[in-house]
């Protein structure tokens, strides 16, 4: 066990806690605040790919919570509120949205030339996400080439075995993930394929394995820069293969954006790797056998399902006990401060379901943002 520091307060982290999950554990449901109106925001994703929970780390600005291990001693603070990022009197600006459109801040206090003077920190402590601290050193990176002759980009299952199907063709082989391999991944049958499958890789010669590397970008030669906590590797392979699989799909409805709305996965890995339930009462939205694989860990960790909608051809697998809303849809998350309710349309009508959390799994959408950057002769893209 050790302890971080948010704004003032001590906080416990055990083994395996990202700053996220101590933070939750600790009772933090709000992590930031939204850029126009200030709205708060929750825990969302728990993979990376929103910016919900974005903290300052040590001084630093825009650190992902979810993703960024609870080290000892660490200084963490949220985005600056009035008086705090919890009570923020600067939401308030909600109520003259009616005059506040899109694009009104590059329109706005041109002239008089000196009322920006007058406003301008007052704008810039409401859209940015801490101050960036000005008397840190250039950092010095170290650059190194590496030549491998497949370079594998994530480390999902697919990953993992165009990995070793490289090296059983006699490949050197680099695989680099941003994370650590398999750690996004809820508990389950997936989380224990990686597994097995990265033990096998990791004791293959052909192929090295850098964790904690991000490729930033697919250039011409072809020139894959990965930025690595070790040194910044600029990688000249032979063929790329992209794996850096899919993000859940958003729902989009009155709410959607409240504390207490999750992604399944983010769910999932809150309850079933940390142990965390995602609040008293659940409902889980799933569109397919995946999405309703999430039940197991939520549940496990405490947290009592009020409700599962799913599609008529799900319905006969949701567990015997837990109510099943058939072909149903959410067309709004209730409350002030997070989630206190669901309004759930179907065939039978619409209902008001009282609940703390919101799940969904509503489908996968491919993260291909690399692979767009490549030109078809020079890599070959696995999902």
């Amino acid at each position: 066990m050790g302890r971080l520091e948010l704004e003032g307060r001590s906080i416990e982290t055990r083994a395996g806690d990202s700053i996220a999950s101590a933070l939750f554990r600790a009772g933090v449901r709000v992590f930031s605040r939204s850029f126009k109106y200030r709205r708060r925001r929750g825990l969302y994703c728990l993979t990376g790919d929103c910016p919900n929970c974005l903290v300052s780390v040590n001084g630093e600005p825009a650190v992902r919570a979810c993703v960024t291990d609870a080290a000892d001693g660490l200084r963490v603070a949220r985005k600056p509120g009035l008086p705090t990022p919890d009570l923020d009197l600067m939401a308030g600006v909600r109520l003259f949205k009616r005059f506040l459109p899109v694009g009104f801040y590059y329109k706005t206090f041109m002239r008089p030339r000196w009322l920006w003077r007058v406003v301008e920190g007052l704008i810039r402590r409401m859209a940015g996400v801490g101050p960036v601290p000005l008397d840190l050193a250039p950092a010095e990176r170290e650059r190194r080439s590496q030549h491998p002759d497949l370079l594998v980009v994530g480390g999902g299952a697919a990953g993992l075995s165009a990995a070793l199907a490289g090296a059983e063709g006699g490949e050197s082989v680099l695989l680099v993930d941003e994370g650590r391999i398999g750690e996004r991944l809820p508990t389950g049958a997936l989380r224990d394929r990686v597994d097995g499958l990265a033990e096998t890789v990791r004791a293959e010669p052909r192929i090295r394995v850098l964790e904690r590397a991000t490729a930033v970008g697919l250039y011409e030669g072809p020139l894959v820069p990965v930025n690595a906590e070790d040194a910044l590797h600029l990688v000249f392979p032979k063929r790329v293969v992209v794996a850096t699989g899919a993000v859940e799909q958003h729902g989009v409805f009155p709410g959607s954006d409240l504390p207490g709305v999750w992604l399944g996965r983010g769910a999932a890995r809150m309850a079933g790797a940390h142990g965390v339930p995602i609040g008293n009462a659940a409902v889980l939205v799933a569109s397919s056998e995946a999405g309703l694989a999430h039940l197991d860990p939520i549940r496990s960790a405490g947290t009592t399902i009020a409700a599962v909608v799913v599609p008529a051809a799900l319905a006969r697998m949701v567990p015997e006990g837990i109510r099943a809303i058939a072909d149903g849809a959410v067309v709004e998350a209730a409350g002030r401060r997070g989630v206190r309710a669901v309004v759930v349309e179907s065939p039978a009508g619409r209902e008001r379901i009282a609940c703390d959390a919101l799940v969904l799994s509503l489908g996968l959408i491919p993260r291909n943002g690399l692979l767009r950057q490549a030109r078809p002769d020079e890599a070959t893209g696995a999902g």
